[in-house]
């Protein structure tokens, strides 16, 4: 298929900001005393990638150790005591870096805990506290030594995020209403404290609960006060293109629409709007989990298709969503039991052992494009392919992708795809608008045999645990390919064309610098 595209490079359209930039997503916090390279991973993503906050589940799981009850002899009654030592470790630790919490406030702590139903190979107690007084005073004495502890305007900062999708009854042991009393009882609790500390939920799967919770936020009885409404200064959901899987109970993978992405962040958006024009408050929407698949041991993650994933949701939800949270940065991840393999389907950018994804390329080139956008369009464009333009100053960039749907089920990795929808394309791209001067052009390429340490695992035979000589051959094919370098390319009468294949599972990054 040949495909023309135009871009005027005079023509902006807006500033752009890097909204998926805000932050990633990472296994329980207490990883980052046990395993020292997920802070290598952090450090990675923050000064590559450019994250500024990281989001984990279980700050008050029981391997914290956040509460634990003693006897008062005295006055002859069970008492809470409080330990924020670990606490105080791990983000001691994440600060220290450069990042901040995006603070999930989860799971029950045991003796909090109504019941005893558990998610996760580290047992997440998921049911409501037994005694709601008793979680009002866990949030109240952990905010309030944060506070103590890294100050006022640095907690302003953070964000307090309530429990982890309460609409799946694997993460939520209760209805939509027990979810909204714990929000009220936990919003009122921090809000008390202080004000302009940021609280929201409901954190939900599938972007579901945004007009119910918003409703309840605004327009309903406060299970806390007994008045209406409740603290909210953003909303927080979830999205997997998978998702129907959890919805349907069914055990085969079925993947949704190649416009998941943007069908639901534009009407999460639209309902935000109604209730902030209705109320005159301004609310944040924050995605706080995406990836391609829910599944963590789907090799549909490790490939130079997932990049292109990337690269389209990133822009299917610009202008809808204030952050776009990738769950996750490292493959140090162990909810369902440790990976038993360096390439394994796992959620993240980074492999246990620190080998770069094609997936993490992406947020490279990502990282790459300017502040401002520019008009660009592709006369009849495919729903595969993707095409921004952006500058900066004195630099201009293009990023184009091919992405190849996926198909449904878990078979063999080579049935992954609907190959019958890949296409091939040659792509010739107008450009007007550039200076009559000398230009540098580099071009940067991710595909099957281009910044792609997967394809060289496979290559190497699929080693489950890489020998050292094997992770430094792996290494050596983990960074971003610049494929063609161009420091003499001279521009006259503003125009400029240029013209490349751009195959199924690809993308593509040119950044013209002006001399």
């Amino acid at each position: 298929m040949d495909l023309n595209a135009k871009i005027n490079f005079k023509n902006e359209i807006g500033s752009f900001t890097h909204f998926w930039e805000m932050g990633f997503g990472s296994e329980r916090p207490f990883m980052v005393l046990r395993e020292e390279n997920i802070l290598e991973h952090y450090k990675l993503g923050v000064e590559e990638l450019g994250f500024k906050y990281v989001r984990a589940h279980g700050i008050f799981h029981d391997d914290i150790n956040v509460i634990f009850e003693i006897f008062d002899w005295q006055n002859n009654k069970k008492v809470n005591l409080y330990n924020w030592r670990t606490i105080d470790a791990i983000y001691d630790k994440i600060l220290q870096i450069g990042l901040k919490p995006f603070v999930e406030l989860s799971f029950m702590p045991r003796p909090l805990a109504s019941g005893d139903k558990t998610i996760f190979y580290w047992n997440g107690n998921i049911t409501l506290p037994k005694d709601f007084a008793e979680w009002c005073d866990l949030v109240n004495n952990f905010i309030k030594h944060l506070i103590d502890r890294y100050g006022l305007d640095e907690v302003r900062q953070w964000y307090f995020e309530v429990w982890n999708e309460p609409n799946l009854t694997c993460f939520f042991d209760g209805s939509q209403e027990d979810y909204f009393k714990l929000y009220d009882y936990t919003a009122i609790t921090i809000k008390k404290i202080d004000n302009q500390l940021k609280v929201g939920g409901p954190s939900t799967a599938k972007g579901g609960w945004i007009e119910a919770f918003l409703k309840h936020c605004f327009e309903e009885e406060n299970y806390a006060t007994k008045e209406i409404g409740s603290p909210v200064d953003f909303v927080s959901y979830h999205g997997y293109p998978t998702d129907v899987a959890f919805y349907t109970g069914v055990e085969k993978i079925n993947f949704e629409e190649i416009d998941y992405w943007q069908q639901m962040s534009k009407m999460n958006k639209e309902i935000v709007k109604k209730y902030e024009e209705k109320y005159g408050k301004k609310i944040e929407i924050h995605v706080t989990e995406w990836n391609s698949s829910a599944n963590v041991r789907d090799l549909r993650h490790e490939d130079s298709n997932q990049a292109a994933f990337i690269c389209k949701s990133v822009f299917d939800v610009e202008n809808n969503v204030d952050s776009f949270y990738y769950w996750t940065l490292s493959d140090i991840f162990e909810e369902m039991g440790w990976p038993d393999s360096e390439f394994h389907g796992g959620f993240g950018l980074i492999t246990i052992n620190g080998v770069k994804k094609p997936a993490y390329n992406a947020f490279k080139m990502l990282r790459m494009l300017g502040n401002k956008r520019i008009d660009a369009s592709i006369k009849d464009k495919p729903e595969n392919i993707g095409i921004v333009a952006t500058k900066e100053e004195n630099k201009y960039q293009i990023l184009l992708w091919n992405y190849i749907p996926p198909i449904s089920g878990m078979e063999e990795y080579d049935k992954l795809y609907d190959m019958d929808k890949a296409i091939n394309c040659k792509f010739s791209i107008e450009i007007d608008g550039l200076e009559n001067s000398k230009y540098t052009l580099k071009k940067y390429l991710i595909d099957d045999y281009h910044s792609n340490s997967f394809t060289k695992w496979n290559e190497l035979g699929k080693p489950k645990a890489p020998t050292q000589e094997q992770l430094d051959i792996l290494k050596q094919s983990m960074d971003l390919d610049l494929v063609s370098l161009n420091k003499g390319l001279f521009v006259n009468e503003n125009k400029l064309n240029l013209e490349f294949e751009l195959n199924p599972a690809s993308v593509v990054f040119i950044e013209l610098e002006k001399k």
